[in-house]
């Protein structure tokens, strides 16, 4: 936990995390295989995503738009009702 802001950091292929049903931030490494499962059953106000494929995760998370950002800043009073998916770049 950070500033008070639950986050979860590895690749969804890692195992199942232990104490945890759901995150307000999942990070997650894309560069092996990836399970949208596994990060929606998290059910994170904001996934971000990097690694090789994370264009092609953010399209099986059901992303729109995908733009890559270079940084991103979260804050516990701004996190988005529904989950917002992030990539970077």
């Amino acid at each position: 936990m950070v500033d008070d802001i639950v986050t979860i950091l590895g690749s969804s292929t890692d195992v199942k995390v232990e104490g945890y049903d759901s995150c307000q931030v999942a990070i997650i490494n894309t560069t092996n295989d990836f399970s949208e499962s596994y990060v929606t059953a998290l059910e994170p106000k904001s996934t971000i995503l990097y690694g090789e494929n994370k264009v092609e995760s953010a399209k099986k998370l059901g992303a729109e738009s995908i733009i890559e950002v270079p940084k991103i800043t979260i804050l516990k009073d701004k996190l988005p009702e529904k989950m917002e998916i992030s990539v970077l770049g």
